[in-house]
């Protein structure tokens, strides 16, 4: 139990629900902008005013796309944020919200949404290239594939922090939300009880290694879930995350004393690649 509770208090979950507010924000489009001290201002702007902003003292260069598209071809000294990582939150704030922060992404799809992010955060002074990398390549501006020693030193930076946050426990008592490798790392534990709640054809179309299937949709579902040990650890986990989310409420009512949930389910466990049995 005390393993754990070790492995536990080492997993971060931070999931980010964050949309920009345009009538919060001051923008200035594309050409328009002058590139000097603007404060609390979000600026959109052009492949050329976003070559003048990496001139500014101190700026900071973010690519928010995956790591695949930013090892394709990157601009030279930025560093490598996913936007789609839960982490990215906990990520982008190494950076010193005080100083310029450039952020790009494919097409600006991705950047619309980090910008009015860094906002919410405090950042005080954000450039968002217009169209990302895909109108700085169409001005036939430069790309490298070399990784800067910036970013590797950024990487170790963001490697090191996340060992020492906390995880955030969603709801009161023991019942925690942990994503699809940290999942993977509790159910290899000894003791540890493992329930997929989906119907029984979603079960035999692929499962996690190990675990018994007690369908959240049958009337007697509290009946068969009553028949495991309530001392020991049970791990959950469903399609999405939607019917393990009203499950674990059930099991921690009826005193099951640790619940750990596979936060978005089945689909996480396969975006990550992980393995299942047939």
């Amino acid at each position: 139990m005390k393993k754990l509770f070790l492995l536990l208090t080492t997993i971060s979950i931070l999931f980010i629900s964050c949309k920009s507010n345009s009538q919060d924000q001051q923008v200035l489009t594309a050409n328009t902008v002058e590139i000097s001290s603007k404060k609390n201002v979000i600026n959109n702007v052009s492949v050329a005013d976003f070559t003048k902003a990496l001139e500014l003292p101190d700026a900071t260069l973010v690519d928010v796309r995956t790591l695949k598209e930013y090892n394709q071809g990157h601009i030279e000294g930025a560093i490598h944020i996913d936007w789609y990582k839960r982490s990215f939150k906990n990520n982008v704030l190494n950076i010193s919200k005080e100083k310029p922060i450039l952020i790009y992404c494919r097409s600006g799809n991705r950047t619309s949404k980090t910008s009015g992010v860094l906002k919410s955060l405090g950042f005080k002074e954000i450039y968002n290239l217009q169209r990302g990398i895909n109108q700085w390549i169409t001005s036939k501006a430069p790309l490298t594939l070399e990784d800067s020693q910036k970013n590797k030193i950024f990487q170790e930076l963001i490697a090191s922090n996340t060992k020492k946050v906390q995880p955030e426990i969603a709801n009161s008592g023991k019942i925690y939300n942990v994503k699809a490798l940290d999942f993977g790392k509790v159910i290899k534990l000894k003791n540890v009880t493992i329930v997929d709640v989906r119907t029984p054809q979603e079960f035999i179309s692929g499962h996690i290694d190990g675990s018994v299937n007690i369908d959240w949709y049958k009337r007697n579902f509290k009946e068969n879930i009553q028949r495991l040990a309530k001392d020991k650890p049970i791990a959950i986990y469903c399609r999405s995350g939607n019917r393990t989310s009203k499950a674990a409420s059930v099991l921690h009512s009826m005193g099951f004393k640790e619940v750990i949930n596979l936060a978005y389910g089945i689909n996480d466990w396969n975006r990550n690649k992980l393995p299942l049995e047939k």
